[in-house]
């Protein structure tokens, strides 16, 4: 027996284009009737990037049907067009039964998909292509998930509704149907919709044993380059801890949340800064803790985080020649700053002296020791390695068992520091062709994560606005397949870099600002992260029980390579889900794409 190959999202087919009148105008005897409204209405799965000039075909699917472990979010697309401007008033969810079971139709919930314009497509340093990009720039390119509720649209231009179900942890499994009504001033179209709801549990992020690291402008910057100073204050017009400030910060919990990012981006210096710390004449500091208790305790209590990552740390800063380290300094007037040291300076290790033994016991009488890691520096390279342990010795020597760890994607210098180093975080350009490396360290017991930034291109897995949408559900199966147990990625939100900027689109703009509303936009690629994460979370949860889950080996995408469709993502994505859910699985194939073949037998 084969399990099929079937789409997760926009399974059932009615076949046509539905385009049909959405209203019918009662002729008057002294006029003739006025043409009738076309509109066409599909459907298209979470995978699929959609333009404002896409159109129906006989085969688009009229039906959205999702599937979904409880505590699981999923999503697929319902697009309309019509021959004249029109305006969607909303989108009205009824229950979803099952028999007697019901989801509630506030477990349903719809966004617009907004467009990005691209000046060109991405390209690492101006002479480096991202080979597979979604069409040619400049254009518009489906990204950000509109925080409005209605919407008015062009003629003749198609216009993406994002549809996404959370299923709640109690709900019975079974398949629930209802319909999503799409109400305009020229009429209302209603779409059938079915979720299926598996017999698994998903946990809650703060339960994952996966660390996902966003790192996030919130409290102030984080880089020596503080651009045009604090990111939130420049979008939002907002100083730190005003009452609009913390509403905002609630926002970014809840997308913690939501999106499983549970790892708190901990701006140390800042935050003491912001408290009042000081340090005096004779370079004695005094440490005031009160903002950064506030703000880690705010998103203990709101957000999912279940480690602290400590951001103070060392580099080639302010363009000199030699690593710089942070501390508190003082400017001419006495006042408390921020400011930057040779590495090897006696006021850097007067500095670490005070700070690390403080911190420790701080943070031990807190409660949040064991959450605690931080930086070094910041992909050292192999001509940093001396340093490094260097400074990690003064470190170790003021707090023996502090964790420490750094992204790096030199290959001489991950392995070189790698026994010095709680856990790996290997970049995804070094991890792919020294594999046999990592998967040897995941093996003997350490722990390592997966990192991507402006790099990895060419037919690489990464999350640029041009790629496949679907590229960071694979990055996460490629991170299950090789046991890895973190994701880190600068940054969730670096919009002073603008767009039109950027030789790769996207990096940093993983959230969009909302001032109007006071929140975060999402992307349909933060989307597809969660996605992946939550498959990933769910196999790894079904693992050695009576329902089995894929091996590591099971699936094995190449990221040079894919599955690099829709189609094929989806197809995976049913397997995934499937063999970690307790469905019968058996398939055997290979794609032509350069997917490693699948070989299921767990039924």
């Amino acid at each position: 027996m084969r399990a099929a190959l079937h789409a997760t999202v926009a399974l059932a087919l009615t076949g046509g284009l539905c385009v049909a009148p959405a209203t019918t105008p009662v002729a008057s005897a002294a006029a003739p009737a006025a043409d009738p409204i076309q509109t066409a209405v599909w459907t298209a799965s979470s995978y699929e990037n959609i333009f404002t000039d896409a159109l129906p075909t006989a085969a688009s699917p009229r039906t959205l049907s999702l599937a979904a472990a409880r505590n699981e979010y999923e999503a697929g697309q319902i697009l309309i067009r019509k021959d004249r401007k029109f305006t969607v008033s909303g989108v009205d969810f009824g229950s979803l039964t099952a028999g007697t079971h019901v989801l509630s139709p506030t477990t349903m919930k719809y966004q617009f998909v907004d467009y990005t314009h691209l000046n060109h497509n991405s390209v690492f340093g101006g002479n480096q292509a991202v080979d597979l990009v979604t069409r040619p720039a400049p254009g518009d390119f489906p990204d950000g998930l509109s925080n409005d509720t209605t919407r008015t649209i062009a003629a003749n231009s198609t216009q993406p509704i994002w549809i996404k179900a959370y299923v709640p942890k109690g709900a019975t499994p079974g398949r629930y149907a209802g319909t999503a009504t799409i109400r305009t001033d020229q009429g209302n179209s209603a779409v059938a919709i079915s979720v299926d709801v598996k017999n698994v549990t998903i946990p809650d992020a703060q339960k994952s044993t996966f660390t996902t690291s966003l790192w996030t402008l919130a409290a102030g910057p984080l880089s020596w380059d503080e651009g045009a100073g604090d990111t939130i204050e420049l979008f939002y017009g907002e100083k730190r801890y005003s009452p609009k400030w913390w509403q905002l910060m609630q926002s970014f919990a809840a997308n913690t949340k939501e999106y499983r990012n549970n790892d708190l981006t901990v701006n140390v210096v800042r935050l003491l800064l912001d408290g009042g710390s000081t340090v005096g004449t004779d370079g004695k500091y005094t440490f005031n803790w009160s903002r950064f208790d506030q703000y880690i305790q705010f998103f203990l209590e709101h957000g999912a985080v279940t480690r602290l990552e400590g951001f103070w740390m060392n580099g080639y800063a302010l363009g000199r020649p030699t690593w710089q380290t942070e501390l508190i300094d003082r400017d001419g007037s006495g006042k408390a700053i921020r400011n930057y040291v040779n590495w090897d300076s006696s006021q850097a290790s007067n500095w670490i002296d005070q700070f690390l033994p403080a911190l420790k016991t701080h943070l031990t009488a807190k409660g949040w020791a064991d959450r605690w890691w931080m930086h070094v520096s910041d992909e050292p390279n192999s001509v940093d390695v001396d340093r490094w342990q260097t400074f990690a010795a003064h470190l170790r020597k003021e707090w023996p068992d502090v964790k420490l760890s750094d992204a790096i994607n030199d290959e001489g210098a991950a392995e070189s520091l790698a026994s010095n180093e709680a856990f790996l975080i290997a970049s995804e350009f070094a991890h792919d062709p020294h594999s046999a490396f990592y998967d040897a360290q995941v093996a003997a017991g350490k722990q390592v994560w997966l990192y991507n930034a402006n790099i990895p291109i060419g037919m690489s897995l990464n999350r640029f606005v041009d790629q496949p949408v679907y590229d960071q559900r694979l990055t996460m199966w490629y991170a299950y397949e090789h046991g890895l147990s973190g994701y880190l990625h600068w940054a969730l939100n670096n919009w002073q870099y603008k767009i039109d900027d950027q030789d790769v689109k996207g990096d940093g703009y993983i959230v969009l600002p909302d001032k109007k509303h006071n929140t975060l936009e999402p992307t349909i690629r933060y989307e597809s992260l969660r996605d992946g994460l939550e498959v990933r979370d769910g196999n790894h949860a079904q693992a050695g029980s009576k329902r089995q889950a894929l091996s590591h080996r099971d699936c094995q995408p190449d990221p040079r390579k894919g599955p690099r469709s829709p189609t094929e993502g989806d197809g995976v994505q049913v397997l995934q889900r499937d063999a970690g859910f307790g469905e019968q699985v058996v398939d055997h194939r290979e794609d032509a794409l350069g997917m490693t073949a699948l070989h299921f037998d767990l039924v």
